[in-house]
């Protein structure tokens, strides 16, 4: 489990933003006074923008959980 997780972390890391893109979505988050659940920071609009904006949090929180392979805790 631990080595799938560092596999999909290196993956992650590959196509990973710049750090002064997600600094600034950071940024945002914190000085609103009512921040988003999530922002975008990536070009891949259907799967970063589209589909989470049509589902839930905890089953979007679900689907990224099982992609990391972490088991969800009920």
């Amino acid at each position: 489990m631990v080595q799938r997780f560092i596999d999909g972390a290196q993956a992650i890391y590959q196509r990973a933003r710049p750090v002064g893109d997600v600094a600034d979505a950071v940024w945002k988050g914190l000085t609103k006074d009512k921040p988003k659940a999530r922002y975008v920071v990536s070009d891949d609009w259907f799967r970063s923008w589209f589909l989470p904006r049509l589902l839930p949090d905890r089953v979007l929180d679900r689907g990224v959980a099982r992609r990391l392979g972490i088991k969800s805790v009920r």
